[in-house]
């Protein structure tokens, strides 16, 4: 009976030889994947379960006492296995257990090595991190620097033409300042287009344009200014030269009647022994150097305008004299004969030379002005020219003069010839 009772737990407990590893690898994997201890205790429940009817046959036969002895004897002998197990084991666990301290303590040492690494790692990472930072800072400096430069370059370029422009204007050099203003606005503004100083200077533009405007113009008038000893230096050389050519035709055509008219072209060309007459040179340069300054800037039509007006006040400045114009010695009418005669020779060369500026239309305006205004005077002084003989001869000899020369110089002297004939019976 003791024996049945020992197989039984055999049988029921223990795992064949042939079965342990892959039982024990079943169960463990199961124990794994069904969650560890519930697994156990299930697979403990069912043993007990399959317990029940040994107990259960033991108790019914009265052998319960021996059960138990047996059941003692048993777990007696598995726990002899147990210790022999556990005994043939004992070293190589506690190797192992020594060899895994070992690896614990080597692992440790090498963490400690590896993050005092890392940590002296990270400080040269700083530092060269560091350098770079401040090599990349030194690098955008540097480039600053470049860019700074070639700006400067660029600026000081234009500055210096801008410096240049303002040179040649104080030299009166506007046709060198007009191609600098010009090369300015057209080349080198694209230079520093993108800077404040590129707006800075495109805005200065208009006033740099006005500079130079006002300087030519300045010039322009102190030219017409200085004209007003010239021009009766011209009336003067011109109305003499009449004069010595009147004589001598005169002189040579005694039997030409009194009241016969015979024009100074018509003398000019039948006079073969006239002397040459010495040219007269007009210089026009600061009216054209004005003129081509405004047509460069865009103000040709006002300037025309500003010059016709300028010539316009002249004239009648040189009209407005009437004081003592016949006196004894006739020198103020004379000075105002000889200013006229050299104020139209002056207009005529303009209009010769530039027509699309000066219109002979204006001039005749003008022309017919003074002639008007010339009748005015003597007609207002009429009685003091005709009371004195050497008056009147003296300005008859001037208002000759002055018809012949202005004819001569395609001037309409019709108005002139009535004005002789009506006050000397000419």
């Amino acid at each position: 009976m003791a024996e049945t009772i020992q197989q039984q737990l055999q049988q029921l407990v223990l795992i064949p030889e042939a079965s342990k590893v892959n039982v024990s690898a079943s169960l463990a994997n199961e124990s794994w994947q069904a969650g560890g201890l519930g697994s156990l205790k299930s697979q403990n429940e069912e043993i007990i379960e399959q317990l029940g009817p040994i107990i259960q046959s033991a108790y019914r036969t009265g052998k319960d006492e021996l059960f138990k002895k047996q059941v003692s004897l048993f777990a007696s002998k598995k726990d002899a296995e147990i210790l022999k197990l556990c005994g043939d084991n004992h070293q190589q666990f506690v190797d192992s257990l020594g060899n895994l301290l070992k690896i614990k303590q080597n692992t440790n040492d090498l963490q400690e090595k590896v993050l005092k690494l890392n940590s002296d790692l990270q400080k040269t990472g700083e530092g060269v991190l560091n350098s770079k930072q401040e090599m990349l800072e030194l690098k955008k400096k540097y480039r600053n620097i470049e860019l700074a430069l070639a700006a400067t370059k660029k600026c000081t370029k234009v500055v210096y033409m801008i410096s240049e422009f303002e040179e040649q204007v104080q030299a009166k050099m506007y046709y060198e300042a007009i191609n600098t203003l010009e090369e300015l606005k057209e080349a080198y503004i694209q230079r520093v287009k993108g800077y404040k100083l590129g707006s800075i200077i495109a805005e200065s533009f208009p006033a740099m344009a006005s500079n130079l405007k006002s300087a030519a113009l300045s010039d322009m008038r102190e030219w017409l200014y200085g004209l007003k000893k010239f021009m009766r230096e011209v009336g003067s050389y011109l109305s003499d030269s009449m004069s010595k050519r009147q004589e001598k035709w005169n002189s040579r055509n005694k039997n030409i009647t009194k009241n016969e008219y015979v024009s100074s072209a018509v003398q000019f060309v039948l006079d073969e022994e006239t002397e040459d007459e010495q040219e007269i040179k007009i210089d026009l340069e600061p009216l054209y150097m004005c003129l081509f300054v405004h047509e460069k800037l865009g103000f040709e039509a006002e300037f025309t305008k500003s010059y016709a007006n300028d010539r316009k006040a002249q004239i009648n400045l040189v009209m407005s004299t009437t004081e003592k114009l016949f006196s004894k010695s006739l020198f103020e009418f004379e000075n105002m004969i000889y200013d006229i005669i050299g104020f139209f020779i002056i207009e005529n060369n303009v209009i010769l030379s530039s027509p699309d500026f000066r219109s002979k239309t204006d001039v005749d305006v003008l022309w017919d002005f003074v002639v008007d205004s010339l009748s005015t005077i003597i007609a207002k002084n009429i009685q003091q020219i005709l009371e004195h003989e050497a008056i009147s001869i003296s300005v008859k000899k001037i208002l000759t003069d002055f018809t012949f020369t202005m004819e001569e110089h395609s001037f309409d002297v019709q108005k002139l010839r009535e004005l002789i004939a009506a006050i000397f019976n000419y």
